[in-house]
């Protein structure tokens, strides 16, 4: 690396930089706080050459306290004046004047600097009244406003403070966090996920988390109430399947069964749960929280490859807060071995996995034809067939008798 040479910056100021195509550095003077001047002196230079771009002075509200400059990306930077809730918005190329946005929040917003997070065109700013606002980058529009975790009777805010958000996979993660927050920290303090096109929160998690740092789809911070370090994201999964070790007959029951376990380090060879019960579930397990006795597993098909190399699918089953899952099967009318996979195709907690397992099936055996069974004939005949031997009989003792005669 070669010095560029010096550039010469105002006295008693601050260095601020710009991201993007034309690269630029701020200098300011801080500001001036005393009524009834309150001027903030500013001048850019090239980050490539060090020429000097431009140089202003801005005026503050008098008397008034501001944070500045913020938001110093994509070639523009702002300035936040507390006291009126307003963040205005400048060209960082020349220094003019482009849009600004007033926040109706609360009089809490004045402890933050409406330091913003850029993302698919928009800025993500969380503020200490306890609010995420989306605003269009390029015209200062508001795209939506959320309200992240209501205060009760917890603190005198409105809701949780927040100060500063994280942008990723079309999500906003934000954490409440009170300044200068005495031992033992406040409880209720939430780490929370927000939908990055709408708002709406999509999950939120015990803990007071701070600072984010997400990559390669995971987000890594540490929690206060623990001290811990904790790692969010998709876990791995592993599904297993049984079937009967002996053969099948063609038309009887068998139960197919199996299990789908958490394979993440956090929590090895524990049951995948639901998305819905997802947060009180890693709250027991890593939270000392209760268990939450009404959690339920996931969805898991059941499919075959039959004697012929046909695809069939099985059926449909799910998993319960063990992991384990079963299915009552019925053979159809083809004998022959069948490979039967189990799946689980993912959720928004989980990977994917699968298992395979084989059963025989047999035909029925072949229906015997049943033994004729001899019929005593009925009463009256056998009475009648006895009667005309008897008569018979006395007969054929007369004629013999008839013939012993001289």
């Amino acid at each position: 690396m070669t010095d560029q040479g010096p550039v010469q910056a105002n006295p008693g100021g601050g260095m601020n930089g710009v991201s993007g195509q034309d690269g630029v550095i701020l200098f300011d003077n801080g500001g001036n706080y005393t009524t009834p001047v309150n001027q903030a002196q500013m001048f850019a230079v090239s980050a490539a050459t060090g020429e000097r771009l431009w140089k202003k002075d801005y005026l503050g509200v008098p008397g008034s306290y501001y944070t500045g400059p913020n938001n110093v990306v994509k070639n523009q930077f702002s300035f936040f004046f507390r006291e009126n809730y307003t963040m205005m918005m400048f060209d960082a190329l020349t220094g003019n004047y482009k849009w600004s946005h007033t926040f109706d929040g609360n009089d809490f917003i004045q402890f933050g600097g409406a330091s913003g997070t850029p993302a698919y065109g928009n800025l993500y700013i969380a503020t200490y009244d306890g609010y995420v606002t989306c605003l269009n980058a390029e015209t200062g529009t508001e795209q939506w406003k959320t309200l992240v975790h209501e205060a009760g009777l917890e603190m005198p805010e409105i809701g949780y403070p927040i100060g500063s958000c994280s942008v990723a996979d079309g999500k906003v993660f934000t954490s409440s966090s009170k300044s200068y927050e005495t031992e033992p920290l406040y409880r209720g303090h939430k780490l929370t996920c927000l939908d990055a096109t709408t708002g709406a929160q999509l999950w939120n998690i015990s803990g007071q988390m701070t600072t984010q740092t997400i990559a390669m789809g995971y987000l890594l911070t540490t929690n206060n109430y623990d001290g811990s370090v904790y790692c969010f994201g998709k876990g791995k999964t592993e599904t297993t399947v049984t079937a009967p070790m002996t053969q099948i007959t063609v038309g009887s029951k068998a139960i197919i069964q199996g299990t789908v376990m958490d394979k993440s380090p956090a929590q090895p060879d524990t049951p995948a749960i639901s998305d819905k019960d997802q947060t009180a579930w890693m709250e027991y397990l890593n939270m000392d929280q209760p268990n939450p006795t009404t959690a339920t597993g996931v969805p898991v098909s059941l499919d075959a490859v039959d004697p012929n190399g046909n695809f069939v699918h099985l059926g449909d089953t799910h998993s319960d807060a063990t992991g384990a899952f079963s299915y009552v099967w019925t053979p159809p009318a083809i004998a022959g071995q069948y490979n039967i996979i189990a799946s689980f195709f993912g959720s928004e907690s989980y990977y994917m996995s699968s298992g395979e397992t084989s059963a025989v099936v047999v035909d029925a055996p072949a229906a015997t034809a049943a033994p004729v069974a001899l019929q005593n004939p009925p009463y009256e005949m056998y009475t009648l067939g006895v009667g005309i031997a008897v008569i018979i009989a006395i007969a054929i003792v007369a004629v013999l008798l008839l013939r012993k005669r001289p």
